[in-house]
């Protein structure tokens, strides 16, 4: 997953270990941490790499558009009920 940094979007990590994804509100945002990286996001989500195919659960992102929105996205599936990969699911808040 990358984001559209050609257009100005910037974008960050949370670890649940330090937020909580349903109590972080637009109070929690540190602007210092936006990065214009594409890969901030990238597959930091999951782990594909062996037979076992992970949703990563415990990070979330913060991602400001560039007119100002600010949102908090978190990935809740990799693989649909069929257990086949390619079906990933999210959801996300705007903030402001």
């Amino acid at each position: 997953v990358l984001h559209n940094r050609k257009g100005g979007v910037t974008a960050y990590a949370l670890s649940t270990e330090d937020y909580d994804y349903d109590a972080f509100e637009i109070g929690n945002i540190n602007n210092n941490n936006f990065q214009q990286d594409q890969r901030t996001i990238g597959s930091s989500w999951r782990n594909v790499i062996n037979s076992d195919k992970v949703l990563i659960d415990t990070i979330f992102y913060i991602i400001k558009d560039p007119n100002g929105n600010i949102y908090k996205l978190k990935f809740t599936a990799l693989l649909n009920d069929s257990v086949e990969r390619g079906f990933p699911a999210f959801k996300y808040k705007l903030l402001q």
